[in-house]
């Protein structure tokens, strides 16, 4: 029987540990020990806001808030593809897009940064009304939620609207 080695990360305090996760193992076990020969860190940094896993399994990719950048990471080589960059203050939240072609980073900047995945390209900026805490985009890709401390809104990122509540 061949397997097949996937990852789990998680994000843990102010690191990002990887671990490996047999495809064929009934139940794959952790453990979640430095001693562990199969327990990696791969980023540190202080302090670690967000992280989201692309949603491509033939090209795993892991978004990591890092200040106020944003690292992207190819899981299947374990190394660093780009640095995204364009928000003034610190990123707080990170979303990759239902067909993963873009990616969403809300900011203590008041902005949402839209992203073309692939090539890393700032697509558009997308202005709220506070410090951004949380970006989720619908399971159709159509809207982006926006959250802050205050208020909340729903972007139409078709028509580019946005309907909000305070």
């Amino acid at each position: 029987m061949t397997s097949t080695v996937k990852h789990l990360v998680l994000a843990a305090f102010l690191s990002i540990l990887l671990f490996p996760v047999p495809s064929s193992a009934s139940e794959p076990q952790l453990a979640l020990a430095k001693t562990s020969p199969h327990f990696r860190v791969i980023y540190e940094y202080s302090p670690l806001r967000d992280i989201a896993y692309s949603p491509d399994p033939k090209h795993p990719m892991l978004a990591i808030v890092a200040g106020r950048k944003i690292e992207v990471w190819d899981l299947t080589a374990l190394r660093l593809v780009r640095t995204l960059q364009g928000h003034e203050e610190h990123v707080t939240s990170v979303a990759y897009s239902p067909d993963g072609r873009t990616l969403a980073s809300g900011g203590r900047d008041y902005t949402v940064n839209i992203w073309d995945a692939a090539a890393g390209r700032l697509i558009r900026t997308l202005r709220h009304e506070g410090g951004v805490k949380c970006v989720a985009y619908s399971p159709d890709g159509r809207y982006l939620a926006v959250v802050d401390g205050e208020s909340s809104g729903i972007w139409d990122l078709r028509a580019l609207e946005r309907n909000g509540r305070k």
